[in-house]
């Protein structure tokens, strides 16, 4: 007989630690699907993730995109989100703009900003119905309001380049500071350009600076060619 050590106590008791660990895991899943199969929308949506992520349940992304639309369908505005994602990009499923639009519409209608956002982009883009960029600005605005960082980055650039009822430098820098405040690099880099060139706000070369630097932080191009020129003219000592 071999002796019985701490090495081989603390394996035995991980080991059970794993198998039960793992058992629950199937429990849950046995008992989510129990729920979705009874048409409960949340454990449907639920299901649908595991079935996505694979972690826990075996990965099947067919099964997922049909739980996700079992769920859409009785009104789960996180499942519609999702369908009209995998609609549109054609996951599990042929592409069809159509039903994405459809389904973020019942999501939007919702005060969802994702698809909120979504429908303002197939309004920019053409993708359906017609391409209307009125209609597209309405749609960023909402959702900027509701928080959307891509959304206030891209009423700015409507405000910034006409393409808003009325062009307006203040409101672009008012939303391109905003979304600069969410931590978006290419926003952090505009919010610069504003302060260099004095653009919706007065200007402010140390500003400047200090949105460049953070925009060039985070991976922002433009920023950083924009540090290098206020290097090469020696521009930083002056400000700093």
């Amino acid at each position: 007989m071999h002796p019985i050590t701490n090495k081989n106590l603390s394996g035995n008791l991980s080991s059970l630690e794993n198998y039960n660990s793992r058992l629950q895991m199937e429990n849950s899943i046995e008992t989510l699907r129990t729920r979705a199969e009874h048409g409960e929308p949340q454990a449907q949506y639920e299901l649908a993730l595991h079935y996505e992520s694979g972690k826990i349940a075996k990965k099947d992304i067919k099964k997922a995109f049909y739980w996700f639309c079992n769920a859409a369908d009785q009104g789960h505005t996180e499942a519609q989100v999702r369908v009209g994602q995998w609609y549109h990009l054609g996951t599990a499923t042929q592409t069809d703009y159509r039903k994405a639009f459809e389904y973020w519409t019942k999501a939007s209608d919702k005060g969802d900003r994702i698809a909120i956002r979504s429908l303002a982009n197939y309004y920019r883009e053409e993708l359906y119905p017609l391409k209307d960029m009125d209609k597209a600005f309405q749609y960023y605005l909402k959702a900027a309001k509701l928080g959307d960082t891509s959304s206030k980055r891209a009423v700015a650039y409507f405000y910034d380049y006409g393409l808003s009822p009325v062009e307006s430098k203040r409101e672009a820098f008012f939303w391109y500071s905003e979304a600069a405040e969410d931590g978006d690099p290419e926003s952090q880099g505009n919010v610069a350009i504003m302060h260099h060139y004095g653009l919706g706000t007065k200007q402010n070369h140390a500003n400047a600076v200090k949105y460049f630097q953070v925009a060039s932080d985070h991976g922002d191009l433009k920023s950083k060619y924009w540090l290098g020129r206020y290097f090469k003219k020696g521009a930083i000592r002056k400000i700093l």
